[in-house]
């Protein structure tokens, strides 16, 4: 679920246009107000990282507020390096993992109301310097 390791790859790197359209395999738009899964690591099997959804725009960006916040303090240390995850969101359901011990948690995606939590049996891993 998260990617730690720096990259290997060397030399200049295409940069993509900052809206691509979808390919016709991509989900359909949120025309209805209908939710958008992000079922995939980067939204689809292409890691295309591209919502369809147009609520937030150039117009109302600044108005946004926070909708929930969820505490990670209860899964361990935090740790000692950033590490980002990109979490999944499929049938209203919101994955993600937390922790140093990398603990995953599924929480209510509207609400933000944990669900259950999975704990590995593995204790602390740490980020080799």
């Amino acid at each position: 679920m998260s990617a730690c390791s720096p990259s290997t790859e060397s030399g200049p790197r295409a940069e993509a246009p900052a809206a691509t359209p979808p390919p016709a395999s991509a989900e359909p738009a949120d025309a209805a107000g209908q939710d958008v899964e992000w079922r995939f690591y980067g939204g689809n099997l292409a890691s295309q990282r591209y919502s369809p959804l147009a609520q937030i725009d150039a117009t109302n960006a600044g108005q946004l507020k926070i909708a929930w916040r969820f505490n990670t303090g209860n899964f361990g240390p935090r740790p000692e390096a950033r590490n980002e995850t990109t979490p999944l969101v499929i049938d209203g359901v919101l994955y993600t993992q937390v922790g140093i011990t990398r603990n995953v948690v599924a929480l209510d995606a509207k609400s933000g109301e944990l669900l259950w939590v999975w704990r590995p049996n593995d204790g602390e891993q740490r980020f080799a310097r």
